[in-house]
């Protein structure tokens, strides 16, 4: 009894299904890869035989279109005007699969078809979401089916979702599942599919890639601070505020870090002393960041680039390349400075209350009844020495270019900031009454700094309009700054030590500050201009080199190329420096055939003598030499005697 009712249900429920008329959406795209629209092209979409027309306005859109089973479908095309190549058409099936693909397409009928509309009907293509990621599983959702059944998903490593051998599958009662099993840091593949009750299975979605994550994975994300603009004064004992991020899988603690900080030649290392700095002892949770300060200060008070590098150090990371981050951090720049204006932008950070005031490579702005006022603000710069001098270029002139008659009230006024633009004082001020009509164009103006020495300061420039209707003009600001021992800052060397008897030396140098391009001029009589120089084939000696830059700065230096041999000095049987590098006590060894006295010299990179002693007569020598009072960098250790002399390198780190 019970079997002849299950037989007759199932069999009323097939009957049904023959009977019924699915019904499903098909997408109809239209595409202008102009963006300008179909200029009245029409696209006629035909179920049966009613005509729907369509017209595309923009770049794209995308049509839903209702069809049943077994409706016959057709596309037709009107173009209309040019661009037609532009235009693009696309059909796709409940199943996401594309019935029509053309581009530029044809006067006429494009498509004749029959609509199908799968019992059980396939999942949203574009619905599928790699919802997280971990070291051994994948999560993943997607838009759950119309239809009634079980999902399944197959998967395997990338390239291998097509091998039955490497395939496994999750089934999942609802429109989400875990991925179970898997290696870390590897990529794999699936594709889903929907097993219906009726026992039919739709087309596949996919495949979709996705990859897992490292178990360990622990790095510096970025620097929460210094950054520019959240104070103006910078300190020799500033805090470095750091970003730690867990990348991998597995809760992390007790994670070392450092840093190093670089200003032009010099780095200085953070060399933090755990557990007391430089050692995260909270929880970092997978995905998880915290801003971490550093309890060793930095020293950033001085004007000019800061290249801020921070890392972890923690035993077993996975990935290496993401444990560093290096950011570039400035609060003022460097002086000298010189502005042209010639490439018609303002320079970084300056600003002012005209979008773009730049006409030729001159600041131009006109003042009248509608505007009568006009400001120009710099950058900071410093240190502001006492020798110092703003210099600039300016103008009054009428709308065609001769000089404007200018009237009470008109004037161009100069000030000075020293806490970033909060207040200005006035240095000077140029009205009718100092404004020199008989001189045409543009004219040379100077201001002095001396009540700003070793400030540094913001300049802005401001022209207001008393009665007359006047044009201002500003060109080539700058501060010129030729002062102390070494203006052009040649510290930025390289100094490549030479092959006893052999010309393999070479020196590298590149001003750091001062106004390129820079004349180079080596006591070899090797000459030329550029942003840096270098000279090669130099023989081991005694080097100098001259560099004026474009304002006429000039600086010189001298070289010592040294050699790495011990040929000069034939009475040595054993020689041992060490440790090398060396940040304390650099120690000297030295074994002679017989005794005489040594003279033991140090040199720096630039041929200056940072030390010297004689040590007396003696077949065993043994020299300590302190190295604190020296900056870090390359030495030379020049041994000499009666028999000779001979040149050793050694890296002073701190």
């Amino acid at each position: 009894m019970y079997r002849s009712l299950t037989i007759l249900f199932f069999s009323f429920v097939a009957i049904l299904s023959v009977n019924a008329q699915n019904s499903c959406e098909y997408q109809l795209i239209l595409n202008d890869s102009g963006g300008e629209g179909w200029q009245n092209a029409e696209a006629t979409f035909f179920i049966e035989t009613a005509p729907t027309p369509y017209i595309l306005a923009g770049e794209t859109d995308t049509i839903t279109i209702s069809v049943v089973d077994g409706d016959s479908i057709s596309i037709s095309y009107t173009p209309e005007g040019a661009g037609n190549e532009e235009n693009n058409i696309q059909l796709l099936d409940s199943d996401g699969r594309v019935l029509l693909d053309i581009s530029n397409p044809a006067n006429g009928v494009l498509l004749e078809t029959f609509v199908f509309c799968p019992s059980c009907p396939a999942i949203v293509l574009n619905s599928v979401v790699n919802v997280d990621s971990f070291d051994n599983r994948i999560l993943i959702d997607w838009e759950p089916s119309d239809s009634l059944g079980i999902y399944q998903v197959e998967y395997a490593r990338c390239g291998f979702l097509n091998n039955p051998d490497s395939t496994n599958v999750v089934m999942a009662s609802v429109s989400e599942a875990t991925i179970p099993d898997l290696m870390e840091n590897t990529c794999y593949e699936y594709q889903i599919s929907l097993v219906c009750l009726s026992g039919q299975q739709s087309i596949t979605s996919g495949p979709h890639t996705a990859q897992t994550i490292f178990t360990t994975d622990v790095g510096v994300s970025g620097i929460f601070a210094p950054q520019f603009g959240s104070k103006c004064d910078y300190s020799t004992e500033d805090t470095l505020i750091v970003l730690l991020k867990n990348y991998g899988a597995a809760p992390q603690s007790l994670v070392p870090f450092d840093f190093t900080i670089s200003r032009g030649l010099n780095t200085f290392a953070g060399n933090v002393t755990m557990p007391n700095d430089g050692l995260f002892t909270g929880i970092l949770v997978k995905d998880s960041c915290v801003a971490f300060p550093f309890e060793s200060p930095i020293d950033i008070s001085a004007p000019g680039e800061y290249i801020i590098t921070s890392y972890t150090a923690l035993e077993g990371d996975g990935q290496i390349s993401n444990d560093t981050f290096v950011t570039t951090f400035s609060h003022s720049s460097l002086l000298p400075f010189f502005e042209s204006f010639e490439d018609g932008n303002l320079p970084n950070r300056w600003t002012s209350d005209e979008p773009n005031p730049i006409i030729g490579g001159i600041v131009s702005s006109d003042l009248g009844p509608l505007n009568s006022r006009f400001t120009l603000s710099t950058e900071r710069y410093g240190f502001i020495s006492d020798t110092d001098t703003l210099s600039f270029e300016y103008a009054f002139t009428d709308i065609s270019g001769d000089n404007a008659m200018l009237t009470a009230g008109d004037r161009l006024v100069i000030e000075a900031s020293r806490d970033c633009g909060v207040t200005y004082e006035m240095i000077d001020m140029i009205d009718m009454s100092n404004y020199d009509t008989s001189i045409m164009g543009l004219r040379e103006y100077s201001v002095s700094l001396e009540n700003f020495i070793d400030d540094i300061i913001a300049f802005r420039f401001t022209a207001f309009r008393g009665g007359s209707t006047f044009r201002i003009l500003l060109d080539d600001i700058n501060v010129n700054q030729c002062v102390g021992s070494n203006p052009l800052m040649l510290d930025f060397i390289e100094v490549n030590t030479a092959t006893a008897m052999e010309s393999t030396g070479s020196i590298t140098v590149k001003p750091e500050s001062g106004i390129g391009p820079y004349t180079f001029q080596f006591s070899t009589g090797f000459e030329e201009v550029a942003l840096q120089s270098t000279i090669s084939n130099l023989a081991p000696g005694f080097y100098s080199v001259d560099v004026t830059d474009s304002l006429g700065c000039f600086d010189t230096q001298d070289f010592n190329i040294g050699v790495v041999s011990t040929n000069y000095l034939t009475d040595i049987t054993e020689l041992h420096i060490y440790p090398n590098p060396v940040s304390d006590m650099l120690q000297v060894e030295v074994t002679l055939e017989k005794a005489q006295s040594l003279h033991l010299s140090v040199y720096n990179v630039m041929g200056q003598e940072m030390w010297s002693n004689t040590i007396q007569s003696d077949l065993n020598h043994h020299i300590p030499i302190s190295v604190n009072k020296l900056n870090q960098g390359i030495y030379f250790l020049q041994l000499s005697s009666e028999a000779g002399q001979i040149t050793e390198k050694f890296v002073v780190e701190r």
